[in-house]
């Protein structure tokens, strides 16, 4: 049986880069995340209020007949296993606030789910809540797993860091791309990018990976993609 939680398809640009090239975007790259790191000790938490809206969804594209000889259209509820279609469901709508203490109170005022397979079961938005501040990330929900942020404390023992380019955003101001290379293919790990304002060394978006060697059941590619908004001087 094959089950779908999430899908992106991604392409990256190919650049060619002779070895002092690579060196010192490597060597640049460190540097960036260093005063990342030192940044974030003095992470700002603000009080705030945000609607949220979750969905979540686990579809089946196709399976067979029988299953450990057990037919499958019993075993799932469903009507056939040749044509992709929804397993479960679940939609609400939330009220969060945010705490000056860093906490997340969620007041649910809607939702609805359907269907019968709740292998991943997401309820409330504040659980979804990922701080790539902290040393450890954990997925709520999907695994008990702490996987190792790229700012950690230890995070040069874990990744490898590469300065893609320079870009600058919507506001004017230059952000620089950081490519996360995780040193080992099973550790718990991320891969993908970073964005750092280049002014005040704050990450103000991630685009990172856990592929299907990050064991997670039945996942074979997550992608998680934050885009932080800017507060008075911190994101």
């Amino acid at each position: 049986m094959k089950f779908l939680l999430v899908v992106f398809f991604v392409l990256l640009g190919l650049r060619g880069f002779s070895h002092s090239d690579e060196r010192i975007s490597f060597s640049r790259a460190d540097s960036i995340i260093r005063k990342v790191i030192l940044k974030k000790e003095f992470a700002h938490y603000s009080r705030l209020k945000a609607t949220a809206y979750l969905k979540n969804s686990l579809r089946l594209n196709k399976a067979p007949e029988r299953f450990l000889g057990k037919r499958v259209r019993k075993l799932l509820k469903i009507k056939t296993t040749d044509k992709p279609q929804i397993l479960y469901l679940y939609e609400a709508n939330s009220d969060l606030y945010f705490q000056e203490n860093g906490l997340i109170k969620e007041d649910i005022k809607a939702y609805k789910d359907y269907g019968y397979y709740r292998q991943w079961e997401f309820t409330k938005a504040a659980s979804l809540q990922l701080n790539f501040n902290e040393d450890y990330v954990t997925l709520k929900g999907l695994s008990d797993k702490k996987f190792v942020s790229p700012i950690s404390q230890h995070a040069f023992n874990f990744y490898d860091f590469k300065h893609n380019e320079t870009i600058v955003d919507s506001l004017g101001e230059e952000i620089d791309v950081i490519h996360i290379l995780p040193k080992k293919t099973f550790a718990p790990t991320f891969s993908g990018y970073i964005y750092v304002n280049k002014k005040n060394m704050q990450i103000c978006k991630v685009s990172l990976h856990l592929g299907d060697n990050a064991g997670i059941s039945f996942i074979n590619d997550l992608l998680i993609e934050q885009n932080l908004v800017k507060i008075d001087d911190f994101y």
